[in-house]
């Protein structure tokens, strides 16, 4: 196996691992991480989709599904997608919007 391959597999495993903690027990992972706050968990369940729905890209570019073979570009998109709803919510926090 080449060493691009071998780094897919570690971070499919590795995400997913976190993924799944962090979606379906952000309680405990809270706890664990010395988060006392009550939010801290409930922030802790969108980082775990986040973190799954990269993982799902990284499955969809190691095995060419759906003719992405880039792994940057699937990133990149992800990313923008990110940074405009950090701005989003922000926004609502701060009353802008």
């Amino acid at each position: 196996m080449s060493i691009p391959i071998l780094c897919h597999v570690f971070l499919i495993l590795f995400g997913g691992f976190f993924a799944i903690q962090f979606t379906f027990n952000s309680k405990k992972f809270a706890a664990e991480l010395r988060m006392d706050s009550p939010q801290a968990a409930a922030a802790l369940k969108p980082a775990g989709f986040l973190m799954s729905g990269t993982v799902l890209m990284l499955i969809a570019t190691l095995f060419g599904i759906g003719g992405f073979t880039a792994t940057g570009e699937l990133l990149a998109a992800m990313g923008l997608f990110t940074a405009f709803a950090f701005i989003y919510n922000m926004g609502l926090f701060l009353k802008v919007f």
